[in-house]
């Protein structure tokens, strides 16, 4: 699975760090989940994300997740 890495370092809120990334596909009909299954897939169960957000992004899409700091 192709991605690009768009991470960023975004100011924790609340003990949570902010991780973009994008991939291939849509997001679904359960973008936070899509998401959450991309991000365990690229980096195994150490990099799970507690909460994300999904946009299409054309043929990819784009997740901006929750991640404990």
């Amino acid at each position: 699975m192709r991605s690009a890495n768009v991470e960023a370092g975004l100011t924790p809120m609340d003990n949570q760090c902010v991780r973009k990334d994008i991939f291939i596909g849509g997001c679904g009909p359960d973008g936070n989940k899509t998401c959450i299954n991309d991000f365990v897939k690229k980096g195994g169960e150490a990099n799970r994300p507690s909460s994300c957000e999904c946009d299409n992004f054309g043929e990819e899409h784009l997740c901006r997740c929750n991640f404990k700091c």
